[in-house]
């Protein structure tokens, strides 16, 4: 089952089934950490999207059962709004972070 992002043209950018997702500090100004639960081991793909769409983060790595975490270092990222998402196996999560 595919997930995909939302975008409400009154509201902006929605959180879509962050479940499992965990994204802080947000906002963020240095460093981001990113980490979600992976059902199983398999394939994961961490995504990170200006608000034109283009990709300035991009990492893949096979995962095992459990927590999977990265450190992603935004201080050459412009301060604004960015979309993080996050795939694995069991599908896609979506969630909205900001730099500062």
């Amino acid at each position: 089952m595919r997930r995909i992002l939302a975008y409400d043209y009154d509201a902006g950018i929605e959180n879509i089934d962050a479940s499992g997702l965990s994204v802080y500090p947000n906002p963020a100004s240095t460093q981001l950490q990113v980490s979600i639960d992976c059902a199983n081991s398999g394939n994961v793909c961490m995504e990170i999207f200006d608000t034109n769409g283009r990709s300035v983060f991009n990492r893949q790595e096979s995962c095992e059962q459990g927590r999977h975490a990265w450190t992603v270092d935004v201080s050459c990222f412009q301060r604004g709004i960015y979309v993080c998402r996050v795939t694995t196996d069991e599908g896609t999560n979506i969630v909205k972070i900001i730099v500062k």
